[in-house]
């Protein structure tokens, strides 16, 4: 709970998207002061088979976009966590692939859609 309040208290809010034809997953992340650069701690949990869970060291550039390599995101509906590396703030929601293409969390908001 610490970690949420935290998270809100910054704004932290987090676009995903996945192209599975180029086999990329792309996004962007924002905070009240702007776009959050440096490194973070993308999680995704699969709902029913932990093997399957993605835990994806990620990067933002001065405008807080990132963009990794993912062959293959199975059709699921995948638990999402995106952290710093200190662990001291966390947004999480929930993400419906493939029925929804993009993921929009914004801390203290629920997404579940």
């Amino acid at each position: 709970l610490r970690r949420d309040r935290a998270a809100t208290s910054l704004g932290v809010a987090l676009h995903l998207a996945y192209d599975a034809a180029s086999g990329k997953l792309t996004g962007n992340v924002q905070t009240h002061g702007g776009p959050l650069q440096g490194k973070l701690q993308l999680h995704l949990a699969h709902p029913t088979r932990p093997e399957r869970d993605l835990r994806l060291p990620i990067e933002t550039d001065g405008h807080g976009d990132f963009s990794i390599a993912l062959p293959m995101l199975e059709l699921a509906r995948w638990q999402v966590l995106l952290e710093n590396e200190q662990r001291d703030w966390r947004v999480a929601g929930v993400w419906h692939w493939p029925q929804q293409r993009m993921l929009d969390l914004i801390a203290d908001q629920p997404a579940d859609g």
